[in-house]
């Protein structure tokens, strides 16, 4: 179910007006292309956003030795960006929440609002989903990926403003990496290296050009200092690709 704070009519019409007016859409400042990807960079936000994904590799280091850069060099990855919530500090950290890769659990699931949902990848079936975190059950299989993190930005084209309004990072300016999924089927890897509040990041993201049409949901993944981005052919593209960082994903 999604979750809405009360806003009045009124505002509601002038934020649907103001997103779905195509004079006010935005088109990326630069487009690349690496293999299957396409890369596009807005440049007011620093955002930059990996699209075209059908399957990501997700890696809880604990210990995390290495740094992102060097972890996608040696296991061959075009791009590898920061994952989701740590605790603790890098070199001695658990994972914030949910943590279950193809059958592990590495943590259990947390009351905490800022994790407001789990993320559910079911890799043999190229099927995603996101939970609630009040109603979430594992779906009790192998092939999935499910990590608990939050909150959600956008649903269905809204900006769910009740769980950014919970969040305690939600309305204040912070470097953000997201995950986008379009069409509840095409996945995109957002990183922002400027502060933005969540609200005005989904109201940004609902005016982007390469989103028009689709069906959209947004997820935030982590923020702050872990905000990272590797990318092995565009080295303008890396942002603190030397940092350790204990739980990352890769793109190959």
């Amino acid at each position: 179910m999604p979750y809405y704070c009360s806003i009045s009519a009124a505002v509601l019409l002038f934020l649907s007006a103001e997103m779905m007016d195509k004079s006010d859409s935005v088109s990326a400042d630069h487009i690349y292309h690496d293999g299957q990807y396409t890369i596009s960079n807005y440049d007011s936000l620093g955002m930059t956003i990996i699209g075209g994904i059908d399957t990501f590799d997700f890696f809880f280091y604990p210990e995390s030795t290495a740094s992102i850069s060097a972890n996608a060099l040696s296991g061959g990855y075009l791009f590898m960006i920061n994952g989701t919530y740590f605790d603790g500090v890098r070199g001695h950290a658990g994972h914030a929440g949910w943590l279950k890769i193809y059958g592990k659990v590495f943590a259990a699931l947390r009351d905490e609002d800022q994790l407001s949902h789990v993320v559910v990848w079911d890799r043999a079936a190229g099927r995603f989903h996101i939970q609630p975190r009040e109603t979430f059950k594992t779906p009790g299989t192998d092939s999935t990926i499910e990590f608990q993190t939050g909150p959600l930005i956008i649903q269905n084209n809204r900006i769910t403003f009740n769980p950014i309004r919970k969040s305690k990072n939600g309305r204040t300016a912070h470097l953000r990496t997201l995950l986008a999924i379009s069409d509840h089927r095409k996945l995109s890897f957002v990183t922002v290296r400027k502060k933005v509040t969540l609200t005005d990041l989904a109201a940004y993201l609902l005016k982007l050009t390469q989103f028009r049409g689709m069906e959209l949901d947004v997820i935030n993944l982590d923020g702050g200092s872990s905000v990272a981005l590797f990318s092995r052919k565009f080295p303008e593209l890396d942002f603190n690709s030397t940092d350790h960082l204990p739980v990352i994903i890769g793109i190959k």
